[in-house]
This record gives C-alpha cells, sequence and structure tokens, in this order.
C-alpha cells in the first residue's frame, strides 16, 4: 500500500515537472477575476486587473474608471444604475489616456449582457479624453430615464461596436473621430455626425493609432 501511494506521489511530481512554469503563470494571469458586487469590481480594478467578469447583476452607484486598458465581460449580467448625476458610467473629462483602450463585452452564449440607466443626465458613457478607444461588443446599452444628449457620447475618443444595440449615439461635432460599427449593430438614433468622421474597419486609421493598441 505504502509503495503504491509514493508510486502515485512519484508521478505527481513527474507530470508537474513536465508542464511549463511559463504555461502555468501565463493560464493563472489570463484568466478572469469573477465579481459579483460593486464593491468587487472596483476593488478589481483597482488591482489593475486586465481581465473581469460579472457573475451576478450588480447595481452601480458609482462611476466605472477608465484610467487604464481591460475587458469587463458582463458574461449575460447587467450592470445597472439609478443615480441621478451625470454620466452614470464614465468621468465625464481626461478619462481615458493615450492608447488606453477599454473592452465591454459578453461571453455568454444568449450574449444579453445589458448596461442601463434609468437616471437623468447627459448621458451614460460621456466619452472624453485623449485620443482613447472604447470596443463594446455583444451587448446592449439603452436608457430608461432622460438624456441630454445619447446613451453613448464621444469626444475624441474613438469607438467600435461589434454585434451591439445601442439605442442612442452622439458624436461631438467639433471633434471627428473614428468609428467601427458591424452588419450586426443596430443603433436607434444618430446624433451630431461631424465632417471628418471616419467609419472604418482598418484600426490604422484610428485617432493615435500607436502599436500599443494592437
Amino acid at each position: 500500500m505504502k509503495k503504491r501511494i509514493l508510486s502515485m506521489m512519484i508521478a505527481v511530481v513527474l507530470i508537474l515537472g513536465i508542464i511549463p512554469f511559463g504555461a502555468i503563470s501565463a493560464f493563472a494571469a489570463n484568466a478572469p477575476v469573477v465579481v459579483t458586487t460593486e464593491s468587487e469590481l472596483l476593488a478589481a480594478m483597482d488591482e489593475f486587473m486586465p481581465h473581469i467578469k460579472l457573475g451576478a447583476d450588480i447595481e452601480f452607484t458609482t462611476q466605472i474608471p477608465l484610467y487604464y486598458s481591460y475587458t469587463l465581460d458582463l458574461a449575460g449580467h447587467t450592470l445597472s444604475t439609478a443615480n441621478s448625476f451625470n454620466d452614470a458610467y464614465v468621468d465625464a473629462f481626461n478619462a481615458l489616456g493615450p492608447y488606453v483602450t477599454v473592452t465591454f463585452t459578453d461571453s455568454s452564449e444568449e450574449q444579453d449582457g445589458k448596461i442601463t440607466a434609468a437616471h437623468k443626465g447627459d448621458s451614460i458613457f460621456w466619452l472624453s479624453g485623449e485620443e482613447g478607444l472604447i470596443i463594446f461588443e455583444n451587448i446592449t446599452i439603452e436608457s430608461t430615464g432622460v438624456l441630454e444628449y445619447a446613451s453613448v457620447f464621444s469626444n475624441n475618443v474613438d469607438l467600435i461596436f461589434r454585434n451591439c444595440s445601442i439605442d442612442s449615439i452622439y458624436i461631438d461635432e467639433d471633434v471627428p473621430i473614428c468609428v467601427e460599427i458591424d452588419d450586426q449593430t443596430t443603433v436607434g438614433i444618430w446624433k451630431k455626425i461631424p465632417l471628418g468622421t471616419t467609419f472604418t474597419t482598418d484600426p490604422t486609421e484610428f485617432n493615435g493609432f500607436d502599436s500599443k493598441r494592437q
């Protein structure tokens, strides 16, 4: 019996020795951090976690920070707010730094993740910064409140929409940007599309494009 246990232990050690340590580290680094509350979500962002995944619906009472590049996976859940202040999810000015890319996505099979707001204000996403890039894919963004501009407002921040449903988009009339939108995306209302705005599928045309964005 002791010999059998010893043989099993030796076999486990040999198997672990075959697996490269770098592969284990890479897997751990790429694994998403699952959050189920607002405090857990903010804590993950404070730790600069690159991949965050919702494990439950979350009602947000503050604004989502956009000061570093990360992916937020709704995973079939809803991120909602009923706040009365403007710009429910994004700080109004200088939220994005150069080459910061933030992705809001949904990896669930149903792809029914939502970002919603019932507040009265300017927008849900007020995006303004230094040549940042926001990617929305496989999600719905909708307002049940009263917005002065649109659910997504952009000023100098490039946008990519893939397989999304957005009730309204407003692009600042004085700041042409680059917008990529696919055939699976539906937009209820487009507002204030300025001359010079580029609609493209070529990432090299994006405002301030740099190798760091690739």
